[in-house]
Order: C-alpha cells, then sequence, then structure tokens
C-alpha cells in the first residue's frame, strides 16, 4: 500500500547516530534534504513502507546533525543564533559552525546552506571560507570574496587579478581581459586606479622585484603577450622592459633580490627552436634576472603537474604544492616538494594537507619574542 501525500504530514521517522535517536517529520526530510528525498525515491530497502528508522554513518558528529534536524523541523538555526549572540562578531567562532557545515553537506540539505550564504559577516566568514573548500561550497567561497571586497567600497570586483604587495601599499593588476591596475594605500585605507597596463591581459602572471611590478605571458585579445612589463610606482609607468623567445602562461611567479623565479605554467617555443611535440602539464622552474637579463632553464619534473599549482618562497626554496600526474597515480595524488635555488635540486617533502580544495601555501616570518 502506497501512503498519500497527506499521510506523510503525520508519518515520522527515527533517525539514528550511535546510540541516539531523533524522530522528524518524514514530508520535512524529503521537502528539505536532497539525500532523504533521493532514498526515499529510490526503491532501496531503507526506504520501504514501515521502515520507520534510518541510520546515519559518515562520522557525522551529533551536535552537527541536531542543529540540521532542528533546521528542517523549524527552518531556523535558532541555537546557532543564540550561541553566536553570546560570543559576539569579534570573538572565534564556535565549533558548532563546522559540524553543521559537515552535517548539512552530507544530508544535502540546500535550504540551510543557501541561509548560511546570507549569514557570511565579518566575523566568521574566514572560518565560513575554511569551510567551503574542504567540503566543495562554491557558492558559499564566493559569498566571503564578496563579504570581504565589501568592505573596500571603492574597491571593483573582478576576477583572476593579481594581487602584489609593492612599497607598504597592494597593487591589483588586470584581471580576467581587464587591463586596469588599483592601488590599497593602509594609511588612508582607499584604493584608487593607477596607470593601466598596455593590454588587457588573460592567463599572465606578476611580482614584485625590487620595487616594480613585472607582468610576464599570458594572452593579449588578439595575441600571445611575448612582452615583459615593467610597472613603476614612483612615476605610475609602464614600459616595455624586453621582448621574450618563449611564451608562457598559467605560471607563478616570485623574485628573490634581482632574480624572478617562474614556477610551472605552459611553456611554448616559438621560431626554429620549437619541439614538434611540446607537453602542456610539466613542472618546471625558470629564472630571470633582470639585471642582466638573462634567462636560465632551471629544472624539470614530468612526472609533477605545472597547472593549477600553489608555491611560496621561504628561505632557501620555493615550497610547491601540486599533483603526480603519472599513469599509476590518480591525478589527485597531492604532493609537496621544495626547489632549493642553490643547490638546484629537488626535495620531496612529508605531512602536508591531504584534503582540500582550491589551496594556497604562503610563508610567514614571525619577529622573535624574547623568552622570560
Amino acid at each position: 500500500m502506497v501512503s498519500s501525500e497527506n499521510d506523510l504530514d503525520f508519518f515520522v521517522v527515527q533517525i539514528r547516530l550511535g546510540d541516539k535517536r531523533y524522530a522528524v517529520c518524514k514530508r520535512k526530510l524529503i521537502e528539505q534534504s536532497d539525500y532523504f528525498r533521493a532514498l526515499y525515491r529510490s526503491g532501496m530497502r531503507e526506504a520501504e513502507q514501515g521502515r520507520e528508522e534510518q541510520l546515519l554513518r559518515g562520522g557525522l558528529s551529533a551536535p552537527g546533525l541536531e542543529l540540521v534536524l532542528d533546521f528542517i523541523n523549524t527552518s531556523r538555526l535558532a541555537r546557532l543564533e543564540e550561541e553566536e549572540e553570546e560570543e559576539g562578531d569579534d570573538e572565534e567562532q564556535p565549533p558548532l559552525l563546522e559540524e553543521l557545515v559537515e552535517a548539512a553537506s552530507y544530508l544535502q540539505v540546500t535550504p540551510l546552506l543557501r541561509l548560511l550564504l546570507s549569514r557570511v559577516r565579518l566575523g566568521n566568514c574566514f572560518e565560513l571560507h575554511r569551510l567551503a573548500q574542504v567540503y566543495g561550497l562554491q557558492d558559499l567561497h564566493d559569498a566571503f570574496f564578496h563579504n570581504i571586497l565589501s568592505r573596500c567600497p571603492n574597491f571593483h570586483i573582478k576576477s583572476n587579478f593579481k594581487l602584489l604587495a609593492v612599497n607598504g601599499k597592494l597593487y591589483a593588476v588586470g584581471g580576467q581581459s581587464l587591463s586596469n591596475v588599483e592601488c590599497y594605500n593602509p594609511e588612508n585605507d582607499w584604493w584608487n586606479f593607477v596607470a593601466s597596463m598596455p593590454n588587457p591581459l588573460a592567463e599572465f602572471s606578476a611580482c614584485e622585484c625590487k620595487g616594480k611590478i613585472y607582468v610576464i605571458g599570458g594572452y593579449t585579445t588578439r595575441d600571445r603577450n611575448m612582452n615583459i612589463l615593467q610597472y613603476c610606482p614612483t612615476s605610475d609607468s609602464w614600459t616595455n622592459f624586453e621582448l621574450c623567445d618563449v611564451h608562457v602562461r598559467k605560471q607563478q611567479m616570485l623574485s628573490v633580490e634581482e632574480t624572478i623565479y617562474l614556477v610551472g605554467g605552459c611553456i611554448h617555443e616559438l621560431g626554429p627552436n620549437q619541439k614538434s611535440s611540446q607537453s602542456e602539464d610539466v613542472l618546471t622552474v625558470q629564472s630571470y634576472n633582470i639585471a642582466t637579463k638573462e634567462w636560465l632553464y632551471l629544472k624539470e619534473n614530468t612526472s609533477k603537474s605545472g597547472l593549477n599549482l600553489t608555491c611560496t618562497l621561504h628561505n632557501d626554496g620555493v615550497y610547491i604544492l601540486s599533483r603526480d600526474i603519472t599513469l599509476s597515480t590518480s591525478l589527485e595524488h597531492r604532493v609537496f616538494l621544495k626547489y632549493n635555488i642553490f643547490t638546484d635540486s629537488w626535495e620531496s617533502l612529508r605531512r602536508f594537507p591531504a584534503f582540500g580544495q582550491n589551496m594556497l601555501i604562503c610563508s610567514m616570518y614571525l619577529p622573535d619574542v624574547p623568552q622570560v
């Protein structure tokens, strides 16, 4: 016998997690959770008529599940709201937030995840951004950036720009097929436009070197960008610093003294030296000296990806988070490497984050604190 729609209003199921059981209206479960909607429409044994208990696994916590079930029953997050009011906007976020997002993602409670978008604020945005990366919640990830940038009212929101620190100021260079450059001065807490690049660029990279900005590679709206562009903050002007023989795109750039290091990306040789077969995904390290204008092809690792990597400079090396692309391993197998700039050698490192998406690595030098 198949129950009618009205019968579901009175049909209660038991959700069991470990030794705890929770009574929930079946209709509300189906309305709010994609997980339970798919379960009850699948014809699986767990969804058979008269089966009143559903066992949950997947490592969920009881507090997280209770928050999600409370939302399913009331369409509110009363308990979390109360705790946030007690903590205040500028205090550390309660651990319940992570448990809530974990359970909501597992049970695919889309209305709850949508509600969180409207609750991103200064006190919780960084924690929600971290959770968005862990659980692959792109909408929540986007809401974080809109929240941060909305606090800079005169900053023009754009994508794929390069953010660089130069002489105590921040420069947002370009964007997806944009040429404009904006400068942030922390002394007056204000963004303003400075001289634009000669052409809009896509898939380029940039870095600071000796107090100036250098832009290499990518595409203009018509062709490959073969120019090394230099921006001088003092004169607020761009110059074509040098012409390249090799085209690069999607690389990462760092600098030490007068040397710029280009890590990864796609390299395309032009002219008579062009190779008949050029790989699109090889981890390489090149250097360019702005004083001598000398290029060096330093190192290559054909088993590691040169695309979608993240890297940072720390002490004597470039630390790189990439992935293994050998046929014997998964494409998602991450690797953590160090390129030693003094010995020109690779070092394999261990103990790095195994999970997460869109990760960035960075280096920070902390001041020495005298011990009492």
